[in-house]
């Protein structure tokens, strides 16, 4: 934790490949806003790219440990980014 914020942005995140939250080049949109940094180990894997904000390295966000994605986006909703999770 630091003591000023890290992130205050909107942000867009492109997917690099499948996983449970979305699907290969889908897009996200939403804000970030965390006072939180991190230092990722050399063999940690992003779900995303960064288009548009700062993410958790600058350029990559959602980081996967097996199916699990961890991300500072708060998405909204409108840019489809829980339609991986809804089943009919």
């Amino acid at each position: 934790m630091q003591d000023r914020y890290q992130a205050l942005d909107h942000v867009q995140l492109r997917a690099r490949r499948d996983t449970s939250v979305a699907a290969a080049d889908t897009h996200w949109r939403g804000h970030e806003f965390h006072y939180s940094s991190a230092t990722v180990a050399g063999d940690g894997t992003f779900a995303f790219d960064v288009v548009r904000g700062d993410g958790i390295d600058g350029d990559h966000d959602g980081l996967t440990e097996y199916s699990t994605v961890g991300t500072y986006c708060h998405v909204h909703p409108a840019s489809g980014a829980f339609d991986e999770l809804l089943t009919e």
